[in-house]
């Protein structure tokens, strides 16, 4: 059985000492001593020797302590028992009565400071007005008018009772919210330990906290703060830490080092706050085990130089490659160029294989080359510009290609020009890849360009009748070097690049490309560009110095239907 708080052997020792000086006060007051009734004496005495033994109890120890609650009931009944009688030997006069009620008074609020339910104390009140009033009601000619006695007795042990129960009500609540503080500091999962402010030790501290160092509570309520933590000699001191945080609504927060119980050092994060603990300013200080986090915290930095290094690698590598097969490759263009008008017959038809052959070459470094630059960065320009009079020359420059393959290419503009906030380059690249998809995927019927606009934004269409997308090339639309036929299937060349490099062109304008397809019936692909300030508004242009989006692919803004159409 556990041993009694100190706070409750405190309480019942000021009990006892409490009856002790009452009845010397009553000796002294009403010279009792001079009585001839013996037993007055003896009863007296009685409950001076029963107070003292419970004043001694609480000096003696745990095994005591144990029984003291008891023992303190006993003494009340017989302290109740006593001045009853002696009331009553006298006639109830005038020292004896008063007594009586002073007895009440005591006893209530005596008993109320240790007792933790009303059962007990408040049966010990009940005895103590009812036996006096059974005596009173024995007593032939009482010395004091009973009835009135028998009022301020009831009414004294009304009040006394109420008081003593509202005490014992709070204090009940304080303790159940004092169990429930003190399960969730022993449930915390992170370490707390809690240390005075003035003299620095360790006053408590939680199972994680102890776990965490490898300590024990009767250990390290030995130590003070400064043996077990190492602080920064550039920061500040635990003693300015603490006169720090004992000013109201201050707290501290850092990471140092703390000494574990086998003496090694581990790194932490605290959080420290002040709080009052036994009447005491303290400190409470959160402890957080660091070393898993910055050892993660490090591997994620190296793995991020690592990823950075193979980035620029790569890209450096491409750029470089690219730049050594584009020289020959020029060469070999125009080499070829010039023995078309030299040659006829089947000779004729070798070089425009091979003039096929080295233009597509051509095409996959450009792209190889624009993706390079994209994942580099790039500054983008933004500008007003005018739709129809800058996509103009990619009509004309496309229409060709679609009339080699039999198709038409238009292109519709409403009767007000359109000026978006674009950039010059990006633009007329993006939609470069568009066209070039519209007629690679387009067999037959034909490709429109479309330009419209609404109050805010401008949009450009590229339509197309070709092979549409399948439901299952969706989540791959816009990856860079995916293609919907693949391997020994593929029904069309290309790097798998251009749908990639249109999207981060118009990200990078501050677009979306939003599509729409139905398989075997055709693709739309729109792009929507906000609109530029009327002339005279004041806007210039508007440079930003931003990265191109990175290469992992994004699902395009309100995509109703999938496009399998791919460079």
């Amino acid at each position: 059985m556990p041993s009694v708080p100190s706070d409750s052997v405190r309480a019942y020792r000021t009990v006892g000492l409490f009856i002790v000086a009452a009845l010397i006060t009553f000796v002294v007051l009403f010279r009792l001593g001079a009585t001839d009734s013996m037993d007055v004496l003896v009863g007296l005495c009685m409950v001076g020797a029963g107070a003292a033994a419970l004043v001694t109890a609480t000096f003696v120890g745990p095994a005591a302590h144990r029984h003291l609650r008891t023992g303190t009931y006993l003494l009340f009944l017989l302290t109740i028992g006593v001045v009853s009688w002696l009331a009553y030997r006298n006639a109830f006069d005038i020292p004896y009565a008063v007594g009586l009620v002073f007895m009440v008074s005591a006893l209530g609020l005596g008993g109320g400071v240790s007792s933790t339910t009303v059962r007990w104390i408040g049966t010990c009140i009940g005895l103590a007005v009812a036996l006096p009033l059974l005596g009173l009601a024995l007593t032939a000619e009482p010395l004091v008018d009973p009835w009135a006695y028998g009022a301020i007795l009831l009414a004294n042990g009304a009040a006394v009772f109420l008081i003593v129960r509202n005490r014992i009500q709070v204090r009940a609540r304080l303790e159940t919210e004092r169990q429930q503080y003190q399960s969730v500091f022993d449930r915390a999962a992170e370490g707390i330990y809690l240390a005075d402010v003035e003299t620095l030790r360790v006053l408590d501290a939680n199972p994680a906290y102890l776990a965490l160092t490898g300590r024990t509570l009767d250990d390290i309520r030995t130590l003070r703060v400064p043996d077990f933590v190492v602080l920064d000699p550039a920061g500040p001191s635990v003693e300015e830490v603490a006169r720090s945080v004992a000013q109201p609504g201050s707290t501290f927060a850092g990471s140092h080092l703390h000494r574990t119980a086998d003496g090694r050092l581990i790194d932490v994060d605290v959080s420290v706050s002040s709080l009052m603990h036994s009447g005491r300013p303290t400190f409470s200080v959160i402890v957080r085990d660091a070393t898993a986090r910055r050892e993660t915290e490090r591997r994620q930095e190296e793995a991020r130089e690592r990823a950075e290094q193979v980035l620029h690698f790569k890209s450096a590598l491409l750029s470089n490659i690219s730049h050594e097969v584009r020289t020959p490759l020029t060469g070999i263009l125009g080499y070829a160029e010039l023995l078309r008008h030299e040659l006829e017959g089947e000779p004729l038809s070798y070089t425009e294989a091979i003039m096929e052959s080295a233009q597509r070459l051509h095409e996959t470094l450009e792209s190889l080359l624009s993706l390079a630059e994209a994942e580099s960065g790039i500054t983008v320009e933004l500008t007003p510009v005018e739709l129809a009079s800058t996509l103009s020359p990619l009509v004309d420059t496309f229409t060709r290609k679609a009339a080699a393959k039999g198709l038409e290419l238009t292109m519709t503009t409403p009767d007000a020009p359109i000026r978006v906030l674009a950039d010059r380059r990006a633009l007329p690249h993006a939609v470069r890849h568009l066209l070039g998809n519209a007629i690679k995927f387009t067999e037959s019927g034909s490709v429109q360009i479309e330009l419209e606009a609404d109050d805010s934004h401008a949009r450009v269409r590229v339509r197309d009748t070709g092979v549409g997308i399948s439901e299952a090339f969706r989540p791959h639309l816009f990856e860079a070097f995916q293609q919907a036929s693949v391997g020994l299937k593929r029904t069309h060349q290309g790097a798998g690049l251009g749908l990639t490099l249109a999207k981060r062109l118009v990200d990078s304008m501050q677009g979306t490309i939003e599509v729409e397809s139905d398989e075997g019936v055709g693709s739309t692909f729109t792009i929507r560009l906000p609109l530029a300030l009327p002339e005279g508004s004041g806007i210039g242009h508007h440079q930003r110095d931003l990265p191109w989006p990175d290469s992992s692919p994004r699902t395009p803004t309100d995509v109703s239907k999938p496009s399998s159409h791919t460079s």
